[in-house]
C-alpha cells in the first residue's frame, strides 16, 4: 500500500505552456541553492537506501517527503497571483501525499502494525485529484471547467481507459477483485489507485504529446515522475510485497524533483505557441479509431497466455472506447462540415468583393497571358475583349507603357512570392490620363493559384494630388510662377550647361519700388492684383528659355539663360521691364504707377546657384540705395564692398567687449579767446583685420543691428570717468557726447545717466548730451518726458546738426534744449569773398533770440572763424582749432588755451 501511494506521487507538475514561474511578483530560489537543495536530498535518499528500517529509514523518508510538500507549497505560493494556479494544484498533491504518508506511519506505530487501508487515503486519492487537475489544465485558463474543449475530453479519456486496461491486465487487476478472502471495502481501495495511475498517466501522455514539457522544470518533472513510476511498477510486479529501500529512493527522489520542478521557472511560451484548432487529418483519424482495438488485443494477449482476462472490465472498455471513437467520429464530422462552410462563405465574400470592386485582379503566365481574366479589367483597360482568358495582358496596355509591363513581369518571375508595384498611364474615352497601379506577385508554386497574380487599382486622383502638391511645393500660389526652390534647380541646370559649352548665365533680381504703398492705400486684395499683372508683364518680356520666379513678396528673379553675351542681354531686359513698368496697371478700379529696382549678376567659373542669386540681390539693394528705379551690375568693387559690410555686421557687436572702440575729443573753442571750454567725445573703432573704421560707416550698421545701445552706454561711462579724472585746474571744460535713437527710446535712459555720473565723479552741469533732431522723430512725447527729466538733474542738452532734421523749429519750441549746434553744411557756405550767407545769419538770430547758446560746426578755415566772431557766434569746433585728440593730448590742448587769447589771432 505504501508503495502505491508512492506511485500517487510520482504525478508531474507540468508547467504550461505560455506560463513561466519565474513570472511574480517575487523571484524563485536561485539554481544555485536549488543544487544544495537537491545534494542534501541525494545524502539522505543514500542514509536511506542503505537504512531502510527502523527509526533512520522512516525518519529520512519522512523529511524528504514531507520536506518536499512544504517546499513546493511555499514555492507556489511566491508565484504571482495570475501564474500560480497550475503550481498551487502540483504543491497540494505532493503535500497531501506528503500528509498520508504521515497518516499511515502514526497508525502504523500506534497499531503496531501496517493497516491494509487507514485515514490516509482519502489524501493519497485527493493527491491524485490534484495531480490530474493540474496535468490537464491549460495556460492562462481562468477555471479547470475551460481548461479542455470536447475534442481534448473525449482524447483524454480514450487514453484514461486504454492505459488503465493495460494497467488492469499487466497488475492482474481482476484477480485482486475476484480474491474473497480481502474485505470488499479494502479490495475497492486497493483498486482504486491503478485506475488513478492510469488516468494520470493518460494526462501525463496527452501533456508530453502537446509539447508543455521544457524547460530546467521539465526536466526536474521528468526525472521525478520516471523515478516514482519505476518504484511502483517494481512494487506492482512485486511477487513479495514491500521490496525495500531502493523502491523508498525512489518515491523520495520524485517527490523531491517535482517540489525542485515547481521551485525552478519553467519558460515563457510565445504568442506563437498557441495550439492549433482541431482539423481533420490521418493522424486524428487514427487516434480516434485505434483505441477501440486495445481491448480485442489484450483478450487476445491473456488468451494467448492461457489466463482468463477480465471480462467485465474488458466489455465496459469497450463500450466506452467505442462510445469515444463515436464521439469523435461525430465531432471531425462537424469540425469538416465548418470548414465546408467557411470556405463557401469565403468564396462568396470574395466574390462579392471582386464584383463591387472598382479595382481589377487577374492571373496570367510569365509571358503575361491571361489565366484568369477579371470582370473590371476591360473598363480599367479601356480595351475591349481584355476580360477573357487567353488575352494578352501586355498587349491591352497602351504601347508606351507595354515595356514598362513586360520588365515587371519578368522580375516577378524571377524572384516568386516577392511583390513588386509599377505605375503606367491609360487615356481613356474622353482623352483623359488615368494611372493606374500595378502590384504583381507570382504565386505559381501555389496549386490553387498556379500563375502571376496582377492586381490593377485606379491611383489617378492620388496622382493629381501628388501634381498638385508638387506645384504647390514649386511654385507661387498667387502667381503660379515658379518659387525660389525651383528657380535655383532650373540656375542649376543651366549653370551646369553652360559651363560644358564655356558660356555663362545671367540672374536678374527685382524689387518693386515702395510696394508696401499699394496695400496700405488700395488694400492687400489690389496688391495681390498688382503682383499677378507685374508677373505677367515679366512673362511676356523674357525668352522661352528664360524663367521668372516670385522669390519674395514683392520681389522677383529672371534667369538669363542667353546662348552668348548674357550680360548684354540681361541689359537689354532690364530695359524692357523699366519700359513695361512706364505703363499703370489698372486693379479693381484703381491705376497703380510702378517702377522696379533691378540687379544684375553674370556667372563666371565659380558661380554656384546661392552665390549667384545673392549677388545680384546686392546689385538690387544697391539700385535702392542709389535711388530707386534704376540697374545696376554686379561686380568685383561691389562685391568687396559688401563683403566687407557683412563682416562689419558680423563683427560690430564684439567691438565693445574685445577693446575694440575707442575716443577722441574735439575741443569747442570760445571764438572771442581762443581757448578751450568744452570736449565732444567721438568713438573710434580700430577693427583688427580691417583696420581704422570711420564713425559714417559703422553707425549706421550699429544702428541697424541693434549694437548702438552697448556702444553708447560704453561711450558715456569711458568718457565720464576720463574727463572727470582730469586735474582741477583745467577748469569746467564741458564733455558732449552723442545720444543714439536707440538709448533715447530706453526707459532706463535716465537712472543709467545718473549711475554713470555717480560712479565717475562728474557733476551734472558739465555733461552735455547732443541729440540729433532725426533721433526725436519716432516717438516725439517719450522723448520730450525723458529729455525732461534728465534737463532737471542739470544736464545740458544740445541739438546737433540742425537745420537738416525734419522740423527744426518745432522740435526748437517743444523739446528743453541748450545749446543749438548749426550743421557743418551751413558753416561751409562762408567763403572768404561772399561774406556771411543769409541762413547763418538766421541761424544765428534764431539762437539769440531763444536764449540758447550756439556752436558752429565744422570751421575748417580762419576766414570762417573771423566771419562768425564778428556776427557773435560765440563757439565754434572744427579742424581750424584741432582734429579729433587722444585723452593725454586733449588734457595738454584744454592746459595750453587756458590763458586768454585774442581774437585777431584767430583769424591769423
Amino acid at each position: 500500500m505504501r508503495r502505491i501511494v508512492a506511485l500517487e506521487r510520482s504525478d508531474l507538475l507540468w508547467p504550461e505552456r505560455g506560463r513561466s514561474g519565474a513570472v511574480g511578483a517575487r523571484p524563485g530560489p536561485r539554481w544555485t541553492a536549488t543544487r544544495v537543495v537537491l545534494l542534501l536530498v541525494a545524502g539522505l535518499v543514500l542514509a536511506h537506501a542503505r537504512r531502510p528500517d527502523g527509526v533512520v529509514g522512516e525518519s529520512t523518508y519522512l523529511i524528504v517527503t514531507f520536506g518536499a510538500g512544504v517546499v513546493a507549497l511555499v514555492a507556489a505560493l511566491r508565484r504571482r497571483r495570475g501564474d500560480r494556479r497550475v503550481a498551487l494544484l502540483l504543491a497540494a498533491g505532493v503535500a497531501a501525499s506528503a500528509m498520508a504518508d504521515v497518516l499511515y506511519l502514526t497508525v502504523s506505530i500506534v497499531t503496531g502494525t501496517e493497516p491494509e487501508i487507514s485515514v490516509g487515503d482519502p489524501f493519497w486519492v485527493a493527491s491524485y485529484v490534484f495531480m490530474i487537475a493540474a496535468v490537464l489544465s491549460r495556460p492562462n485558463a481562468t477555471r479547470f471547467r475551460a481548461s479542455l474543449d470536447i475534442d481534448e475530453l473525449i482524447d483524454f479519456v480514450s487514453s484514461s481507459v486504454v492505459v488503465i486496461l493495460v494497467l488492469a491486465h499487466v497488475v492482474d487487476l481482476g484477480g485482486l477483485l475476484a480474491d474473497t478472502t480481502v474485505p470488499a471495502g479494502v479490495r475497492l481501495v486497493w483498486a482504486t489507485y491503478p485506475v488513478l495511475d492510469g488516468i494520470l498517466l493518460a494526462a501525463l501522455g496527452r501533456a508530453v504529446f502537446a509539447g508543455r514539457h521544457r524547460g530546467r522544470s521539465g526536466v526536474f518533472l521528468s526525472v521525478g515522475v520516471g523515478a516514482w513510476l519505476a518504484s511502483d511498477l517494481g512494487y506492482m510486479l512485486g511477487s513479495d510485497g514491500y521490496a525495500g529501500g531502493w523502491l523508498d529512493a525512489g518515491w523520495m527522489v520524485g517527490a523531491s524533483a517535482i517540489a525542485a520542478s515547481v521551485m525552478v521557472p519553467a519558460p515563457q511560451r510565445g504568442p506563437d505557441e498557441v495550439p492549433d484548432p482541431a482539423t481533420i487529418s490521418s493522424a486524428r483519424i487514427a487516434l480516434t479509431l485505434a483505441p477501440v482495438l486495445v481491448p480485442s488485443v489484450l483478450d487476445l494477449i491473456a488468451h494467448r497466455r492461457g489466463v482468463d482476462a477480465y471480462p467485465l472490465a474488458l466489455t465496459l472498455g469497450s463500450a466506452v472506447l467505442i462510445v469515444c471513437a463515436l464521439g469523435r467520429a461525430a465531432r471531425l464530422v462537424t469540425i469538416r462540415d465548418v470548414q465546408r462552410e467557411q470556405l463557401r462563405s469565403q468564396e462568396h465574400f470574395a466574390r462579392v468583393l471582386a464584383d463591387s470592386s472598382s479595382d481589377a485582379s487577374v492571373v496570367v503566365d510569365r509571358s503575361g497571358i491571361i489565366l484568369r481574366p477579371s470582370p473590371h479589367l476591360a473598363t480599367m483597360l479601356g480595351a475591349a475583349g481584355s476580360d477573357r482568358t487567353g488575352s494578352d495582358l501586355v498587349g491591352l496596355v497602351p504601347a508606351g507603357e507595354r515595356e514598362r509591363l513586360r520588365i515587371l513581369l519578368e522580375r516577378v518571375a524571377a524572384t516568386p512570392s516577392i511583390r513588386m508595384t509599377t505605375e503606367i498611364a491609360v487615356d481613356d474615352a474622353g482623352a483623359a490620363t488615368r494611372w493606374l497601379q500595378l502590384a504583381a506577385v507570382d504565386l505559381e508554386h501555389d496549386p490553387v493559384v498556379g500563375g502571376i497574380v496582377v492586381n490593377l487599382v485606379d491611383v489617378t486622383q492620388r496622382k493629381l494630388a501628388e501634381q498638385e502638391r508638387d506645384l504647390l511645393a514649386l511654385h507661387d500660389t498667387l502667381t503660379r510662377l515658379p518659387n525660389r526652390a525651383l528657380f535655383q534647380e532650373r540656375l542649376q541646370v543651366a549653370l551646369e550647361r553652360r559651363g560644358r559649352a564655356g558660356r555663362g548665365v545671367a540672374v536678374l533680381y527685382l524689387d518693386i519700388d515702395d510696394f508696401e504703398h499699394v496695400n496700405d492705400r488700395f488694400g492687400h486684395a489690389s496688391g495681390d492684383c498688382v503682383l499677378t499683372q507685374f508677373a505677367g508683364r515679366l512673362v511676356e518680356l523674357v525668352g522661352a528659355e528664360d524663367t521668372v520666379a516670385r522669390v519674395g513678396g514683392d520681389e522677383f528673379a529672371i534667369l538669363v539663360d542667353a546662348r552668348e553675351r548674357p550680360a548684354e542681354a540681361a541689359r537689354r531686359l532690364a530695359e524692357s521691364i523699366a519700359a513695361a513698368c512706364a505703363g499703370p496697371i489698372r486693379c479693381e478700379g484703381n491705376e497703380v504707377a510702378l517702377s522696379a529696382s533691378i540687379g544684375v549678376a553674370v556667372s563666371d567659373a565659380r558661380s554656384v546657384p546661392v552665390t549667384l542669386l545673392r549677388d545680384a540681390d546686392v546689385a538690387m539693394r544697391q539700385s535702392k540705395s542709389g535711388g530707386k528705379a534704376r540697374t545696376t551690375m554686379f561686380d568685383e568693387q561691389l562685391g568687396e564692398a559688401v563683403g566687407r559690410t557683412r563682416r562689419l555686421e558680423t563683427d560690430i557687436s564684439s567691438a565693445a567687449p574685445d577693446g575694440q572702440l575707442f575716443l577722441e575729443y574735439q575741443p569747442v573753442v570760445d571764438l572771442s579767446t581762443g581757448s578751450v571750454v568744452g570736449l565732444e567725445a567721438l568713438v573710434r573703432w580700430q577693427h583688427p583685420e580691417l583696420g581704422l573704421i570711420r564713425p559714417d560707416v559703422f553707425i549706421p550698421i550699429a544702428e541697424a543691428k541693434g549694437a548702438m545701445r552697448t556702444i553708447g552706454w560704453w561711450v558715456l561711462e569711458m568718457a565720464c570717468r576720463t574727463i572727470a579724472g582730469w586735474p582741477d585746474e583745467l577748469g569746467d571744460v564741458t564733455l558732449g557726447v552723442n545720444l543714439s535713437a536707440c538709448q533715447l527710446a530706453d526707459p532706463m535712459l535716465v537712472p543709467g545717466i545718473v549711475e554713470a555720473l555717480a560712479a565717475s565723479g562728474l557733476p551734472p552741469t558739465r555733461l552735455v548730451l547732443e541729440v540729433t533732431e532725426s533721433a526725436l522723430v519716432d516717438d516725439p512725447d517719450s522723448a520730450a518726458l525723458r529729455l525732461g527729466e534728465l534737463r532737471g538733474l542739470g544736464i545740458r542738452l544740445a541739438v546737433d546738426d540742425f537745420g537738416t532734421g525734419y522740423s527744426s523749429l518745432s522740435y526748437l519750441r517743444q523739446f528743453p534744449f541748450d545749446v543749438l549746434k548749426i550743421d557743418r553744411s551751413f558753416i561751409q557756405s562762408i567763403t572768404e569773398v561772399g561774406g556771411m550767407p543769409p541762413i547763418v545769419l538766421g541761424l544765428l538770430e534764431l539762437g539769440r533770440r531763444l536764449g540758447l547758446e550756439v556752436i558752429a560746426e565744422g570751421i575748417e578755415h580762419a576766414f570762417q572763424a573771423a566771419a562768425l566772431h564778428e556776427h557773435d557766434c560765440p563757439f565754434g569746433q572744427g579742424f581750424h582749432f584741432a582734429r579729433p585728440l587722444a585723452a593725454d593730448d586733449a588734457r595738454r590742448r584744454v592746459a595750453a588755451t587756458q590763458a586768454t587769447a585774442p581774437v585777431v589771432e584767430l583769424a591769423r
